[in-house]
């Protein structure tokens, strides 16, 4: 794998079983028996409800837009989903999400076999006109999620929520406005 881009408008949106939101599902890698290795999602908590288990796994959740969310259940108590701040847990915790109004809110994941690979979210704050970093320690796999804004990279513009996953190292790219960039390095471990 080069590059590849995963506009917005092509994900598709599932419904949560519970009926509190739904998830739209970026890109992901599986095992030859069908365990997620890693996954990348947009979720819409449009409820307040528990967290699927994904036990044996470890999340990374990032409040995007919309009503606050505190999550109870976890170690250290609750804690406030904070935009664009970056909150890791094990996936097999049971989680429940208490949406503090009646509207709802958008958040990225990412979900990973910490057996089998270790991810990293920077959140990387973009002035308009400045370069995209290199991707850091031994990184196999860099994405970029744009959370605002909009950036350039390989020819190709990445507006709001749209994604790039690459094998290199680096990525010849600037901000083309002010935007805030999730960059997520993924290392497989064996």
């Amino acid at each position: 794998m080069a590059s590849q881009i995963y506009p917005f408008s092509t994900y598709a949106v599932v419904p949560w079983k519970n009926g509190g939101g739904s998830t739209r599902e970026i890109a992901k890698e599986l095992d030859p028996d069908g365990r997620i290795i890693w996954r990348l999602s947009l979720a819409t908590i449009a409820a307040s409800g528990g967290f699927s288990l994904f036990p044996g796994l470890r999340r990374i959740i990032v409040a995007l837009s919309g009503d606050q969310v505190i999550l109870s259940g976890l170690p250290n108590g609750s804690k406030s989903l904070e935009i664009n701040e970056p909150l890791t847990f094990d996936g097999d915790i049971k989680v429940y999400a208490d949406l503090c109004a009646n509207g709802c809110a958008e958040d990225f994941n990412v979900i990973f076999d910490p057996k089998v690979v270790r991810a990293e979210l920077k959140v990387l704050h973009l002035d308009a006109g400045a370069a995209i970093p290199e991707f850091t320690g031994q990184s196999t796999l860099g994405v970029l999620f744009v959370s605002c804004g909009e950036i350039k990279t390989e020819g190709e513009r990445l507006k709001r929520y749209d994604t790039l996953v690459t094998s290199e190292r680096f990525i010849a790219g600037h901000a083309v406005q002010a935007s805030v960039v999730f960059a997520i390095a993924i290392e497989y471990l064996r």
